[in-house]
């Protein structure tokens, strides 16, 4: 008998590697190709336009949401330090002797006018979302009325009776 050997088929021989490479070469670039086809088409670049603003804008939403709701707590935290109208007139009731009724009354005589004007100088003071019609308001009077008080108190302020009053222990434990 003949010795015949037989040796494997190296599988590169019959080509079947080298086509197998090449197919995946050549599938790759048809890919590569496709996809930068389709992102580059016109089409595409809307859609990804439209989906990148619309996240952009939630985005943008979600941080002014943020931030307004760290703002109301704030101006919450700040309020919350804010006396309320009725302290501040029970504090000038205490420092005056006119009576809360008096203080919102219609008479306009000077010594009562004269607590009015410290009423009316602490609310603008320590009631920073008070407006003038607001302090005006709670006070029963018009907001010229408060803006003329407040114009004229702190020339008034160094002189008798607003210099006692505003010495006075209340007045002085709602001043920061």
């Amino acid at each position: 008998m003949a010795d015949i050997s037989i040796r494997p088929i190296e599988p590169d021989e019959l080509g079947i590697v080298t086509e197998l490479q090449e197919r995946r070469v050549r599938y790759a670039r048809f890919i590569d190709k496709r996809v930068n086809y389709i992102v580059n088409s016109p089409r595409t670049q809307e859609r990804i336009a439209k989906i990148v603003d619309e996240r952009v804008k939630a985005e943008i939403d979600a941080i002014m949401e943020r931030r307004m709701t760290q703002e109301m707590e704030a101006a919450a935290a700040l309020r919350a330090r804010e006396p309320k109208i009725e302290t501040i007139l029970m504090a000038v009731w205490e420092a005056t002797g006119w009576s809360i009724q008096d203080l919102l009354g219609p008479r306009r005589s000077r010594p009562l006018s004269r607590a009015r004007h410290i009423a009316f100088y602490l609310c603008k003071t320590l009631r920073s979302d008070l407006s003038l019609p607001a302090i005006g308001k709670a006070l029963n009077k018009d907001h010229t009325s408060v803006l003329d008080a407040l114009k004229k108190f702190p020339a008034r302020r160094e002189h008798e009776p607003l210099k006692g009053w505003m010495e006075h222990p209340a007045i002085k434990a709602l001043l920061p």
